[in-house]
């Protein structure tokens, strides 16, 4: 994946209504910053007026999105994408569909690594194809946190070794 993702607050939680997940929005206005990595190392300090106290740094709702092209050699193979943790919550999309979120139900939200299957019918093989991850803050610092953000190879089995099956015949 790139490592400069566009970025935009969202103070007003408007994101999801304006569509920010769908693949055809333009976020050529946004500013882009580099994933991973906390959005107020990268200067993103802008007072919240919506949330309690309006204090900076940047607490809130902001987006994150970014486009990558997956070979149509890895049609039928079983795909995730991997974030890292976030902190705090998470709603992501591949192409404008959920692929996963991680909210306040989850112990430790802002500690927990992420790893969203993609759905094959949702991936547009050798196309672009836009992640959009909507990220909650609600305090200190906010962001995408990796320590490395990618697509890999999901495994479909529960063996470490892909040549250790057993033989329990």
């Amino acid at each position: 994946l790139p490592q400069q993702w566009r970025f935009c607050i969202d103070p007003d939680n408007q994101g999801s209504e304006k569509n920010w997940a769908d693949p055809a929005f333009n976020d050529s206005a946004w500013r882009s910053l580099r994933v991973p990595g906390y959005w107020e190392s990268q200067g993103v300090n802008d007072a919240n007026p919506a949330f309690p106290g309006s204090k900076h740094p940047y607490d809130g709702y902001a987006w994150y999105r970014c486009r990558v092209t997956i070979p149509k050699e890895y049609k039928g193979v079983p795909l995730a994408l991997a974030l890292g943790p976030i902190d705090d919550y998470d709603a992501t999309y591949l192409n404008g569909h959920k692929i996963g979120q991680t909210g306040n139900q989850t112990p430790a939200a802002y500690a927990t690594p992420r790893d969203y299957t993609l759905a094959p019918d949702v991936i547009r093989y050798d196309q672009e194809n836009v992640i959009a991850v909507k990220v909650y803050d609600g305090l200190n610092y906010g962001g995408i946190l990796g320590p490395e953000v990618k697509i890999h190879f999901k495994r479909t089995d529960n063996y470490p070794y892909l040549d250790a099956k057993p033989s329990w015949n």
